[in-house]
């Protein structure tokens, strides 16, 4: 059987995010949870993504765990509210959290005391009725990854699915990041995407399409649509279109009319009208004025089929109408169509750029390593950051992605990393490096409790002990070459 192909992903549920976070994050959880569930009628269900509560048809909150705090979602308008004490965001843009737009991060006394305060508008706001808080405990103790895998509260996901395209590829042209693969049961080509990681999660290198380019590969209706709206918009006299990396602006004078993006396999309409003066739910519309990027052109409209056209046709009419805008004698009947390129070509051209995903490379070193794994056309594999020097086998990979686990601790306090050749530098054989001699050596703070050892290159020629809470795969490769031994705690 072929090995399995990597860099892997992992999809955590909402469950193993509560599962393997701190004991504040499941604190402020809990607090939150008991508020809410203080509400007369409510009832809490837990999803793939978060815990949802209702009170009959009402979606009135929900809660998710983002890293080192809780994200509350409630059904609220951010822009009621001043940011600067809040810290708001407006995320009605994403279907999932379209009735309950308003997010913020509760991580401190602080915002969990506004977090009360704005649950206790929304219930006024709903006209509810509340009795007392309860104290329930919604504590879930600390599991590995592995065994929240086996649970299914986490799944992994080798490689990406292959996408069906319509257009011919050569198999012979070989592009950094894409490959391409043919399918023996069938005489087309199958477009694939296999991104590099580092970190075992993180794409290493990036592509960004100008707005150019996507309209070259873009769908031939997509085009058709595209035409159609650029000739009316400019059969209004003194409009111009200004053609950008990320746009297609159109303007008369100072004033930003509209704008054009295509995102994914659709055309997008960007309007210098006010969204509060059309029913967005019933047009389905969006309201985008919290993005600096269209902020002079709020009201957003998805060009997906002949219906959406007409609907974007009348709402140039109404910027016809509110700009006072004058029609010209001629109408414009240009046709906006263009033959499909590979990516290899706009890249040549420049309307595709190749970004690296930590910004550009600060030594010679880390061009060569990038271009190395690039050069390694069937087989992508992942790349810690912190050890870049040292290139994993695929045999060694496989073997990293069966028996990948993430020890966590259940206390509070900082974390640290610790490299494998600055520990060969200060201690002496058969010394016990833990965290407790760290610190005593200066190699970690009074307030770190947690450290990750990790092989970034340099020597290490010790025979040492180790009492650590986690270890990369390579470092547990070189400690087990050195004779070293190495335990996995969770100190108290």
């Amino acid at each position: 059987m072929p090995k399995k192909e990597v860099p892997i992903t992992y999809r955590k549920s909402f469950i193993a995010k509560y599962i393997l976070s701190d004991d504040r994050v499941k604190k402020v959880y809990e607090i939150l949870k008991n508020k809410l569930m203080s509400i007369n009628g409510m009832k809490s269900r837990i999803s793939w993504f978060y815990d949802a509560f209702n009170v009959g048809r009402i979606n009135f909150a929900k809660l998710s765990v983002r890293g080192k705090y809780v994200s509350l979602y409630l059904n609220l308008d951010p822009n009621n509210y001043p940011q600067n004490i809040y810290h708001q965001e407006d995320v009605s843009d994403r279907r999932r959290y379209k009735d309950t737009k308003f997010k913020m991060h509760v991580k401190s006394d602080r915002t969990l005391k506004y977090a009360f305060r704005l649950i206790d508008e929304e219930i006024a706001l709903f006209k509810l009725k509340t009795s007392k808080i309860p104290n329930e405990n919604y504590y879930l103790n600390i599991e590995s990854e592995s065994e929240l895998v086996k649970r299914g509260l986490i799944q992994i996901e080798d490689k990406y699915e292959p996408k069906e395209e319509k257009y011919t590829y050569d198999p012979t042209e070989f592009v950094e990041v894409d490959n391409y693969y043919k399918d023996d049961k069938k005489d087309d080509y199958k477009y694939k995407k296999v991104p590099i990681f580092v970190d075992g999660s993180k794409v290493f290198v990036k592509e960004r399409r100008s707005f150019e380019a996507k309209l070259i590969q873009s769908s031939s209706k997509v085009q058709e649509y595209y035409s159609i709206l650029k000739n009316t918009l400019l059969s209004y006299i003194k409009v111009k279109s200004r053609i950008s990396w990320k746009y297609d602006a159109y303007s008369i004078g100072k004033i930003k009319l509209a704008k054009m993006q295509i995102r994914g396999k659709y055309l997008v309409l960007y309007l210098n009208l006010m969204p509060e003066k059309y029913n967005l739910r019933k047009l389905k519309l969006e309201n985008v004025s919290n993005y600096s990027l269209f902020k002079e052109t709020p009201l957003m409209l998805r060009i997906k089929n002949d219906e959406r056209l007409e609907l974007g046709i009348e709402l140039i009419k109404d910027l016809k109408k509110r700009f006072l805008l004058d029609e010209g004698f001629i109408k414009e009947k240009q046709i906006y169509s263009y033959e499909y390129q590979t990516k290899e070509s706009l890249r040549e051209k420049g309307l595709i750029k190749t970004y690296a995903k930590y910004g550009d490379y600060s030594s010679k070193f880390e061009a060569d390593l990038v271009a190395e794994i690039q050069s390694k056309k069937k087989n992508n594999f992942a790349v810690y950051r912190e050890e870049k020097r040292y290139v994993l086998s695929i045999d060694d990979n496989n073997n990293f992605v069966e028996s990948y686990e993430t020890v966590k601790i259940p206390v509070e306090g900082e974390r640290d990393i610790v490299y494998l050749d600055v520990v060969n530098k200060l201690y002496e054989d058969n010394e016990v490096v833990s965290v407790k001699t760290l610190k005593e050596k200066g190699l970690l703070k009074e307030d770190v409790k947690f450290y990750k050892l990790i092989y970034r290159g340099g020597v290490y020629d010790k025979k040492l002990h180790f009492v650590l809470q986690s270890i990369s795969p390579i470092a547990e490769k070189i400690l087990k070459e050195s004779k070293s031994t190495f335990e996995i705690l969770v100190e108290e």
